[in-house]
This record gives C-alpha cells, structure tokens and sequence, in this order.
C-alpha cells in the first residue's frame, strides 16, 4: 500500500512539475548589423520588457576589422547594467583599405538578469571608423 501512495504521489508531483513548466515561453530575437566602410554612429536597440518576463539572457559577440566599438547595455531606468569595448587600431586606415595588413579582433559578452525591471531597456553601440560585424541575441523567458 505504501508504494503505491509513493507511486501516486510521484506521478502528481511529475504532473505538477510539467503543468508549470507548460506554461512558461520563450521568445528569440537575433539581429545582425554590418559595418563594410568605417563608421562612426552611434546606434541604439530597443527591448521591451513587460512585467511577465521572469528571466532574460542578452548576448552581443562582435567582429572588428578596424577601428573601436562599445557596448554599453541599460535598464529601463536608463542605469547601466554592463559594458564593454573592443578597438583594433593595429593597421592605418590605408592598409586596411588595400588589404596589406589584415587582423580581427573579437569580443563578446553575456548578460543573464533573473526578473529583469520592466520597461524600454537599450542597447547602445558605439562605433568610431569601425569595419565589423556585431550579432545581437536575445532570449526572453515569460510565465
């Protein structure tokens, strides 16, 4: 009889486990920008947090040819919650124009925030005379 109340309860606690995770979701987002000549913008991605979302990971990796690149990631309190930069001055603009001297410098970074604040978050690039490449990923987990 004792097995079989353990049995029982195994399986409604197994049940109980999956209905909750049932109804969780996740959503992805990439997105790609292209730097071909030297650029220097400064350019911002916007992510709308709603108040369901319980878990959120945002990944920015970045390929540079030439010239400077940062990252700097903000809450919706407009508060920053990381940064970086990556630079590759290494070469003139001139031989990497003519392709004498080729180098790349690569740089990422990972961001996991349990019950990220609500509201419009952003994330600012920065480019001075960069050639790159930057990949954006962001995965967003909501009950």
């Amino acid at each position: 009889m004792k097995s079989i109340k353990k049995y029982i309860l195994s399986i409604l606690l197994f049940v109980s486990v999956v209905l909750s995770y049932a109804q969780e979701s996740s959503f992805n987002l990439d997105r790609q920008i292209y730097m071909h000549e030297p650029d220097s913008q400064t350019r911002n991605i916007s992510l709308n947090v709603k108040k369901d979302i319980t878990f959120m990971t945002l990944q920015i990796a970045s390929k540079i040819n030439f010239g400077t690149l940062t990252i700097i990631i903000f809450n919706s309190k407009d508060e920053i919650v990381d940064e970086f930069s990556i630079e590759n001055k290494t070469t003139s603009l001139d031989d990497f124009k003519t392709n004498n001297i080729q180098e790349v410098v690569t740089g990422q970074i990972t961001k996991s925030i349990k019950d990220p604040i609500p509201g419009k978050w952003k994330i600012k690039m920065v480019t001075e005379k960069a050639v790159g490449q930057v990949q954006y990923t962001s995965i967003i987990y909501s009950n």
